[in-house]
């Protein structure tokens, strides 16, 4: 059971680190300590998710699973965002694309979307890995 937490943790902390390295408004001061400290912690925080869900009655399935990590992500990192020196949200920009129907052009997120958007990705992204885990 403890292997398997610290599997789930470390999933969790390469899942930050991609996540933190793909997005431009989002920085992580300490180098590779910064990323373990905060990655540890969003790990840590994803386990309760299951234990949120149960703790609330209701059915645990990937719907309850996503929507509880997303919130619970957001708060830890709007938490540690404020609290912390070791991660800062910043403006961000969102790339566009074009091809031959379809143009989308670059969007420009305020601090506090990047925020939502980073957490809502984590989030996901971390309640999916844990499902096909099952």
């Amino acid at each position: 059971m403890i292997k398997l937490r610290f599997y789930l943790v470390c999933v969790s902390i390469l899942i930050f680190w991609v996540l933190s390295t793909l997005f431009s408004g989002v920085s992580v001061r300490d180098g590779l300590f910064g990323y373990i400290i905060i990655g540890g912690a969003f790990g840590v925080f994803m386990q309760a998710s299951s234990r949120v869900i149960r703790f609330l009655t209701l059915k645990e399935n990937i719907l309850t699973s996503i929507v509880f990590s997303c919130l619970l992500s957001i708060v830890l990192f709007f938490l540690l965002n404020t609290f912390t020196p070791v991660i800062a949200f910043k403006d961000g920009i969102l790339k566009g694309f074009s091809t031959d129907v379809v143009v989308i052009k670059d969007f420009i997120l305020d601090k506090n979307t990047t925020l939502a958007i980073f957490a809502i990705l984590c989030g996901t992204i971390n309640a999916l890995m844990d499902e096909l885990r099952k």
